[in-house]
């Protein structure tokens, strides 16, 4: 018979040891050969990492302002408030700065302006309502001057002798426009389009003068950003390669915790910032540190890490609607007095569709209600976006506004009512700034889902 060869006596007689005794004494052999000293890595060099995004566009006198940061790598030798995690943080005050360096800007392809042919940083900011921070190297107002297409070069050498060069081609735009439902618009900061979630898609377009890479960031604007709270950070960034995109309302972020998140939610407004960058900002953006491995990480300057690019912007208004999904979507019409001012409101509210069923947003407009100096009044607001849960007919609506006073504050009002279907029921109004809610009021609530 082929095959395996038979087992010698020997064998058989050793399959008769017991089975607890075999699994002791190959744990006990697993054990020796897995045992590993331990071993103190020393610690790296410190690194100069510099943080620099040239913006050509900016006007007199924001102009003038155009800044380089310069810090040290974390080595471990000191103590970080934060968790340094993907790409090098980037801005605000270095937590290792590098005092003392020379740094200069040099257009290489337009010498003969008023700035010279070299601009000379200073970390003495050019406006006093600037911070003056350690580590951050301020230009001279509206220097060096820059053109669409001009290639930029930085110089870093620093006291202890190191020097880090970088070359960024600014770019430009000729001319930038979205259109939504057929209808093409500029770009204006202080204007607002209408985007039906559902049904629409948002077609950018940027003709540049120089560069081809695009970056989208839509911001949520909200009451909240008085008080630089979370509705000021991204709710989305899109990164392209080309100068042309199209983004359905419907897009949903895949990558987001559970079954997703929507791009865009209706009963939102959004800030959609388009951004044409060269690329060394777009490979800085896109790409990451590993810390495990150290790799993945795009560096484009000499003698150090990090970025020195440049970017062009625009911006504009999005006013988010939907059409409603949910039941208990629909325009809830508030009327009632509280606090002896008379409410004669609408609240539209839309449920989120790749979320929790249970989130919603929505807009409040109409005869509301405000504190002044410790006096409720009539207020009239309009498109005021607002965000809340169910918990079955269940409402709360959270709505934050000013409480005018000589300092400006944050409220936050509660609106809480369970949902009748087929009739009115009751919203009571509370004021929950501090501890506890202190009920207003109650209003008188009906729905209309409309055709």
């Amino acid at each position: 018979m082929s095959g395996l060869p038979r087992p010698t006596p020997d064998v058989k007689h050793s399959s008769r040891w017991p089975v607890w005794f075999l699994l002791a004494l190959s744990t006990a052999a697993f054990a020796t050969a897995c045992a590993l000293d331990e071993v103190e890595i020393p610690l790296g060099d410190p690194v100069v990492v510099v943080h620099g995004v040239i913006r050509p566009d900016l006007p007199p006198p924001s102009y003038g302002s155009q800044f380089i940061v310069l810090e040290l790598s974390f080595t471990g030798t000191i103590e970080h408030p934060y968790e340094v995690g993907g790409a090098i943080p980037t801005g605000g005050a270095p937590t290792i700065p590098i005092d003392g360096a020379t740094v200069t800007l040099t257009n290489l392809n337009y010498s003969t302006d008023n700035c010279g042919d070299t601009t000379v940083l200073s970390q003495v900011p050019p406006d006093l309502r600037l911070l003056n921070l350690a580590g951050v190297y301020w230009t001279p107002p509206q220097c060096p001057a820059m053109r669409a297409g001009d290639r930029l070069e930085l110089n870093v050498q620093t006291a202890e002798g190191e020097r880090i060069t970088g070359v960024t081609r600014l770019p430009g735009m000729a001319d930038a426009h979205f259109s939504v439902a057929g209808e093409s618009l500029p770009f204006e900061t202080d204007s607002s389009i209408t985007v039906n979630r559902d049904r629409d898609t948002i077609h950018i377009t940027v003709d540049p003068i120089a560069g081809r890479l695009l970056q989208i960031d839509m911001i949520r604007v909200g009451e909240l950003d008085m008080l630089l709270a979370p509705d000021k950070i991204p709710t989305a960034k899109v990164l392209v390669d080309t100068v042309s995109v199209a983004l359905p309302g419907d897009l949903a972020d895949v990558f987001a915790q559970g079954e997703g998140d929507d791009l865009l939610r209706a009963g939102r407004n959004y800030l959609v910032t388009v951004s044409l960058t060269d690329t060394n900002y777009f490979d800085f953006t896109r790409s990451s540190n590993n810390r495990f491995t150290g790799r993945g990480f795009i560096n484009r300057l000499s003698g150090g890490v990090g970025v020195f690019g440049s970017l062009v912007a625009v911006s504009t208004g999005l006013h988010v609607v939907g059409d409603f999904d949910d039941e208990r979507d629909g325009v809830y019409r508030l009327r009632g007095t509280v606090q002896d001012v008379d409410v004669d409101a609408t609240l539209t509210v839309y449920a989120y569709r790749t979320t929790d069923s249970t989130e919603l947003s929505g807009f409040l407009n109409g005869n509301w209600l405000q504190l002044r100096d410790g006096v409720w009044e009539p207020w009239q607001v309009e498109d005021r976006s607002i965000d809340g849960h169910w918990d079955d007919n269940r409402l709360l609506v959270v709505m934050y506004q000013k409480r005018i006073e000589f300092r400006e504050t944050m409220m936050r009002l509660l609106l809480r009512g369970v949902r009748e279907p087929d009739g009115t029921f009751g919203i009571g109004v509370a004021d929950s700034a501090g501890m506890s809610a202190i009920t207003l009021g109650v209003l008188t609530a009906t729905q209309d889902r409309g055709g």
